[in-house]
């Protein structure tokens, strides 16, 4: 009993993970237990943004007050009411622009807290008084791709589908999550990696269960990855589209 509880807390939380902008949006988002928020903010694959994120367990939390007949919460019990949920937000991956624009007239970080996030941004000092999470995820996820033809006729494609990205510390760039076809099948994948115009890696070969949650991808060789530097990761593969009995089925090329 206690393995299937883990199995379905985890299809959960990669379900959240893969439609986190979805999910936040509900409202049933706003009833989710505090422990629950934690586990599905502190994912370090979640498809959102920070500034979402944050502001959606603001949302939480205002909504939890107000269930206790609190109408109008203060800045301090909206903070006090997320908890330690707060220091899973990544504040330090923004830009400092965006941290300015989240929190200039927001009394739910504190001035030191400010203070700390800023320092960081600017000179990629971490003050002891940081207590956000500052690292970068693990992997990059490209969301899957669906393509249809009203017309009901053969489509040959190739798919190309990119994500750029900035960081605010020095790593390595080992794997990238993709998702798969909708059903079992081999696909034709090229995962390469730019900096500028600048090839850093290419990989090829993927396989996916049809699952929906997503692939790690581990690149043939590590990618070193400069703070500050737009770095893009592409993926691109040839597909084919055939309706059989007004059903679209996908048919990727050997």
């Amino acid at each position: 009993m206690l393995g299937e509880e883990g199995y379905l807390k985890e299809k959960c939380l990669n379900f959240f993970s893969a439609y986190a902008d979805i999910v936040f949006n509900t409202d049933a988002f706003v009833n989710i237990p505090h422990d629950v928020l934690k586990a599905v903010v502190s994912l370090n694959t979640l498809a959102t943004t920070e500034k979402y994120a944050f502001e959606s367990c603001v949302r939480w939390a205002k909504h939890q007050l107000l269930e206790l007949g609190n109408k109008d919460p203060s800045d301090e019990e909206v903070r006090d009411k997320l908890g330690d949920v707060l220091y899973e937000i990544c504040f330090p991956t923004m830009t400092a622009k965006e941290f300015a624009r989240l929190t200039a007239h927001s009394n739910i970080l504190t001035t030191e807290e400010k203070h700390a996030v800023y320092i960081y941004l600017m000179i990629s000092e971490r003050l002891r008084s940081l207590k956000f999470v500052s690292g970068m995820c693990n992997c990059l996820i490209i969301k899957r791709l669906t393509l249809c033809d009203s017309a009901g006729e053969l489509v040959c494609t190739e798919i190309r589908y990119a994500i750029s990205f900035k960081t605010t510390v020095d790593l390595q760039l080992t794997g990238v999550g993709l998702y798969g076809g909708v059903q079992e099948s081999n696909h034709d994948v090229t995962l390469r990696v730019y900096n500028g115009n600048y090839m850093l890696s290419k990989t090829k070969t993927m396989r996916s269960d049809g699952g929906k949650t997503p692939i790690k991808i581990r690149l043939e060789e590590p990618v070193n990855i400069t703070a500050k530097g737009v770095h893009t990761v592409a993926a691109v593969t040839e597909s084919r589209f055939v309706y059989e009995a007004g059903i679209p089925q996908r048919i990727f090329s050997s």
